[in-house]
This record gives structure tokens, C-alpha cells and sequence, in this order.
């Protein structure tokens, strides 16, 4: 585990420790902000914009074209959104094959 993997589990460690005992001194605001940032980094998928920087593409068609010709996995429809989500877990996975390839 990493230092700043022990920091950030010390923290959130803490929080919860706080939470229990009714100490917490974090506003609404700030609990929906800590929320939607949790669940943004937890969430196994990322949005086409992300798995396209995450590849390192420059361009959305360059995108297009490794997804068709199966370099990089595609998306996956999900309920309630019009663009496809990407794990992000098999795109990372794609994009390590691809810098060993070269």
C-alpha cells in the first residue's frame, strides 16, 4: 500500500469513527461534494472523454477506430445515460497491452 493510500484510509478511517459518534463537522453541502467525489472515483466506469484520455488519443474517431478494430474494449449502454460508459478497469488493462506491444 502506498503512503498516500495509508493517508487517505487514516482520513476516511477517521471520518467514519466520527460519523458513529455523531461528531462529524461537515456540512450538507459538503457531504453531497465528498459524495459525488467518492462515488465518481469508485464507480468501475468512466465516461468515453476519459477512457479516450485514458488511451491517450488525441482524437475521438482515432478513439473510434481502436475500439472497432478491438485494440481498446467498447462501452456499454447504461440505463438512464445516452453516451456509453467504459470500464475503466478493462481499458486500463487494454491500454498497458498496447505500450507493451510497442
Amino acid at each position: 500500500m502506498s503512503e498516500t493510500t495509508k493517508q487517505i484510509r487514516a482520513i476516511l478511517a477517521n471520518w467514519i469513527d466520527d460519523i458513529d459518534a455523531g461528531n462529524t463537522k461537515v456540512s450538507e453541502e459538503e457531504s453531497e461534494m465528498l459524495l459525488d467525489t467518492l462515488s465518481r472515483i469508485a464507480s468501475p466506469y468512466v465516461s468515453a472523454y476519459t477512457a479516450q484520455r485514458m488511451a491517450k488519443v488525441k482524437h475521438r474517431s482515432t478513439f473510434q477506430n481502436m475500439i472497432n478494430d478491438g485494440r481498446l474494449p467498447d462501452g456499454e449502454h447504461v440505463q438512464g445515460f445516452k453516451e456509453k460508459h467504459f470500464n475503466k478497469y478493462l481499458v486500463s488493462k487494454a491500454v498497458d497491452q498496447l505500450k507493451t506491444k510497442h
